[in-house]
């Protein structure tokens, strides 16, 4: 059974890590210095060497007896793997020879891990969904992850995937692309979703996917502001305000709803935005982690538990006692070249047990 931690010292070493990072799909992170990035774009993309974020990963995983990567949706920018090689070299976005340097350094975040998984997002479908076409896009990609040893959760459509992961966790993941994309055409992953939940037993559910619920962020409809004009929402799916969006979360919230009736214990992690916040709301404990290559603004609500414009990622941790908690990780690199595992901070440390918020 899971246990709350009444203080973080009492917290022991964990006995199993997965880290969280979203949005990682940039050659060249906004954070590298504008000279460096110049002169890498001519030669070839970042790799996990000089990346803080894959620095801190294989530290974290390599240090727990399991170890996971899990990276949250838009795997590659801006439309996902193509086809068509590159033969100019460099780093150069749309070309495949790119979306393969991106995808590698991903994987290589891992290497110290027992599994890297990879879930997919809007802009590996090119912001379209299942009969529009990318269907080809989301199965490259699969297929690239796979040949190299890693795991591609959710690329079929309608599929959930599920592991259990430690004595605590059952981490379990699907596309909302496709949810989002086309929110009356749900049937299969949500009874899929309400069958893996159902037999989690009393380890924490860890639902991961590259969409939301719940934010404050600049795809919720708060982040109007006078900053974005108000048809945006309108528009462009991938904000929550647009009707297919905010169907799909109504939906979720109430299948959510109806676990945790039941007794689960229920975690959302997600990316899309690309920002790191954890936030606890209308029943809801939400993850979002979305900011390991770049940075939006944010919008803080007062019941905020931890909102922040800041270059970051997460880690969920368990201990041989059940004791269960959130690191969230924050870095800043300035003007040093490379930065590494110590540019990395931890901001936040978050208490979970089995019980869910109060509604």
């Amino acid at each position: 059974m899971l246990t709350l931690l009444s203080s973080l010292a009492l917290a022991g070493p964990a006995t199993s890590t997965i880290v969280l990072a979203g949005d990682a799909g940039l050659g060249l992170p906004e954070w590298v210095p504008e000279e460096r990035a110049e002169a890498l774009e001519r030669d070839r993309c970042l790799r996990s060497d000089e990346d803080p974020v894959a620095a801190k990963a294989r530290a974290l995983v390599g240090a727990a007896q399991s170890g996971w990567v899990l990276w949250l949706g838009d795997n590659v920018y801006p439309s996902g793997l193509e086809a068509v090689d590159d033969q100019l070299g460099g780093c150069h976005p749309g070309t495949r020879t790119y979306g393969e340097q991106v995808l590698q350094r991903q994987l290589d975040a891992g290497l110290r891990a027992e599994h890297v998984v990879f879930v997919p997002g809007n802009h590996d479908w090119n912001h379209q969904g299942p009969g529009a076409g990318e269907e080809l896009r989301v199965e490259r990609q699969r297929t690239w992850i796979e040949e190299h040893g890693a795991i591609a959760a959710g690329y079929r459509e309608g599929a959930v995937w599920h592991a259990d992961i430690g004595a605590h966790l059952r981490l379990i993941a699907f596309d909302s692309q496709p949810a989002v994309s086309q929110p009356n055409a749900t049937a299969a992953p949500l009874a899929a979703l309400d069958a893996e939940v159902g037999s989690a037993g009393g380890r924490l559910v860890v639902l991961a996917s590259h969409h939301p619920l719940e934010s404050d962020g600049e795809h919720a409809n708060r982040s109007l502001g006078g900053y974005w004009p108000m048809d945006r929402f309108a528009i462009f799916r991938a904000d929550m305000a647009h009707p297919d969006y905010a169907a799909w979360r109504e939906q979720l919230r109430a299948r959510v709803s109806k676990w945790q009736a039941a007794g689960a214990s229920v975690l959302l992690v997600s990316g899309h935005e690309h920002s790191l916040q954890y936030v606890e709301r209308a029943g809801v404990r939400q993850l979002v982690a979305g900011s390991t290559v770049r940075r939006d603004r944010v919008y803080p609500a007062d019941d905020a538990r931890y909102v922040a414009s800041e270059y970051g990622f997460a880690a969920l941790n368990e201990d041989d006692a059940g004791a269960v908690w959130l690191d969230l990780y924050t870095f800043d690199c300035g003007e040093v070249w490379p930065c590494g595992a110590d540019a990395v901070t931890l901001a936040r440390r978050v208490e979970l047990s089995a019980a869910s918020p109060t509604p």
